[in-house]
């Protein structure tokens, strides 16, 4: 019909907010895991409110998965993985993928953010090292 109600088959935007929705719950222990290793800077429910809102980006693949988000400087953009877990070699894999995304969005960079052991997996795919981030907790 041309009257535009949805045919058999149509992919809803309902649909694809409930399929995000299901790979994220789907993913929760993993990703949980990786905000532990981040000091638990946000939580599950913070990156699923950012996802929704459109401040981060959900990719999901079989047996990884990462949150990108657009970091914007100055002078240039990066396309960031700020949370990423399951297998590495598998998300190494997807680089190209993420490299046309970041093209397509303007930006000069992929950067990573990540625990210090990820550095010699990500030094023979290229990657090489920008910054060294430290904290001090100031107290109350």
């Amino acid at each position: 019909m041309m009257d535009g109600t949805p045919q058999v088959g149509d992919y809803t935007i309902a649909q694809k907010g409930i399929d995000l929705l299901e790979g994220l719950l789907e993913w929760r222990p993993q990703i949980e895991k990786a905000l532990k290793n981040a000091d638990w800077s946000h939580t599950f429910d913070d990156l699923t409110n950012m996802v929704i809102h459109g401040q981060l980006e959900f990719h999901e693949f079989d047996d990884c998965f990462c949150f990108t988000q657009q970091t914007v400087f100055p002078q240039f953009k990066t396309y960031h993985f700020m949370v990423a877990g399951g297998n590495m070699d598998s998300i190494i894999e997807k680089t190209e993928i993420f490299k046309n995304k970041a093209r397509a969005l303007g930006c000069r960079y992929l950067s990573f953010s990540g625990r210090k052991g990820f550095e010699p997996v990500l030094r023979k795919e290229g990657w090489t090292h920008r910054f060294t981030t430290m904290w001090l907790e100031v107290g109350e």
